[in-house]
């Protein structure tokens, strides 16, 4: 994390030096017809970048190859018990450094997401530990496409929330509401990490026994 946290401000600063950051044409939302005119729910389901509705597509897809491929099973495989994996001919080391760079170019887009859609211009350390957050929506959503996705929507309910109390005139100094969304994570971690069970493999190591 510190590593791409120092990483990303070092090589914006070769490409652009120090001053005033380039800004880029954020990108537009898309309408539905038809669909996007429907009250409340047309706006809040309808009238997204395209990024969203990538972010949505994926999690069906996701559900399927992970549950419904050998491609998942592998995968959930070397996570729940490695050695086994290994005994069944499957590469650990390899299905691990595949997982890591597709979850980290998801990871990517969620933070490009930040610079291409809401603000068009790159800020150091504009993520504000967002990343944290994630983990603890994935232990929130039990390891599950179908879990994170509900409760990523859950987070972001609570994370508008503070934005809408302000807008309402809600006396509150707002630094407590910029703390709702992490006073959530944090319930979340202390009330769920226990009654959740995650991959036996994980955070663990592996090195394969010599034959």
């Amino acid at each position: 994390w510190l590593l791409g946290l120092g990483l990303s401000a070092f090589l914006y600063r070769l490409a652009f030096g120090i001053g005033t950051a380039p800004r880029v044409e954020p990108l537009a939302a898309i309408n539905i017809p038809g669909f996007s005119d429907i009250p409340f729910i047309g706006p809040v389901l309808f009238n997204h970048d395209p990024l969203v509705y990538i972010g949505w597509a994926l999690v069906p897809i996701l559900y399927v190859i992970v549950f419904k491929t050998k491609i998942g099973l592998t995968l959930r495989t070397v996570g729940e018990n490695p050695r086994q994996a290994d005994t069944q001919g499957i590469s650990v080391v390899r299905v691990r450094y595949y997982a890591v760079m597709i979850g980290g170019a998801m990871a990517g887009i969620a933070g490009a997401y930040l610079s291409l859609v809401l603000v068009g211009i790159f800020v150091e350390d504009m993520t504000g530990a967002r990343g944290w957050i994630a983990i603890a929506l994935v232990i929130f959503g039990r390891w599950h496409p179908i879990g994170i996705m509900g409760a990523c929507v859950l987070f972001g309910m609570v994370d508008a929330l503070q934005f809408s109390l302000q807008a309402a005139g809600v006396q509150a100094p707002h630094q407590i509401m910029l703390m709702l969304p992490y006073i959530m994570a944090i319930a979340v971690m202390a009330f769920t990490y226990k009654r959740t069970t995650q991959p036996a493999g994980i955070g663990q190591a592996y090195t394969r026994e010599e034959k």
